[in-house]
């Protein structure tokens, strides 16, 4: 069987790259039996599963390692199942139980997963999240310094280099436009004041050092021997304070439709059971 096995295999590997560029018409032409590809005892895996789940536009080679793989994974499951069965687990009262018990658990799942879905409201206002936040300001403290700010990073052969530090004191949302613009052309790196970022990660790719970040709210302006960099510290955070709001915000939210999710879930529970024992339907003994 395990000769006659590799020999499948391998005659598949050579046409499925033609197979997988077939048309629908010439693969419903195909019998059901022509596209086998693996078989161990009385388990067939057939083409049409594999293609179902081929990614699309692989090359031929990834193609082949993909269907060479998911044939060999699918062979050890196989093979660990039959010696499941050889050593009479699969009739253990233990594995009986745990199977019953997993399928009435991913139906639960599935039932309330779709409850939910249907059922939930999504919908936050601003007044949701600053209540939240204020009621629980003491869960948000930041691990570590944040910082909103206009930086660039550029080569020290980038054109008119005076004219980015101009730019660096944008106001207006025209100014900001024109940075972006220099910035998406020039800059290695950049950043626009528009979220916070750890002051670690400025630190670590540049001259920049924490004090002068956190004090200094004019231009900065830092050389090394390949780049040029420019900073303007629009807001500094300090680790170990609460968050701003604004950092924490999508957060919140989270934290929020996940309660409503749990309150809706135990809702449905509940309502079922008492519908239950309204209904006479259980008994206890």
């Amino acid at each position: 069987m395990i000769t006659k096995l590799k020999i499948r295999i391998s005659i598949f590997l050579i046409g499925a790259f033609t197979f997988f560029n077939c048309s629908d018409k010439e693969n419903k032409e195909n019998s059901v039996e022509s596209n086998l590809v693996a078989e161990i005892s009385e388990n067939k895996l057939y083409l049409s599963e594999i293609k179902n789940i081929m990614p699309k536009n692989i090359s031929k080679q990834d193609s082949i390692s993909f269907v060479n793989q998911y044939i060999n994974e699918w062979i050890k499951k196989i093979v660990l199942y039959k010696k499941a069965e050889e050593d009479d687990l699969l009739n253990d009262e233990i594995i009986e139980a745990k199977i019953e018990k997993y399928k009435q658990e991913l139906f639960i799942y599935e039932l309330e997963k779709r409850y939910v879905l249907k059922n939930l409201d999504t919908a936050l206002n601003e007044d949701d999240i600053n209540k939240y936040y204020q009621e629980n300001i003491n869960e948000f403290t930041l691990k570590q310094d944040i910082l909103k700010c206009f930086y660039l990073k550029l080569a020290k052969n980038a054109p008119n280099i005076d004219l980015a530090q101009k730019l660096m004191q944008a106001k207006s949302q025209e100014e900001i436009d024109n940075l972006k613009s220099y910035a998406y052309t020039y800059s290695k790196q950049y950043s626009f004041a528009e979220t916070y970022e750890p002051v670690q990660s400025f630190i670590d790719s540049s001259p920049l050092d924490k004090n002068s970040l956190q004090y200094n709210k004019n231009i900065i302006r830092k050389d090394d021997n390949e780049f040029t960099y420019f900073i303007k510290v629009i807001d500094y955070q300090i680790g170990n304070k609460p968050a701003p709001l604004v950092f924490v915000r999508n957060q919140i939210m989270n934290i929020i439709l996940n309660k409503r999710k749990v309150d809706l879930i135990k809702k449905f529970e509940d309502d079922l059971f008492e519908e239950a024992k309204k209904g006479g339907s259980y008994k206890i003994y």
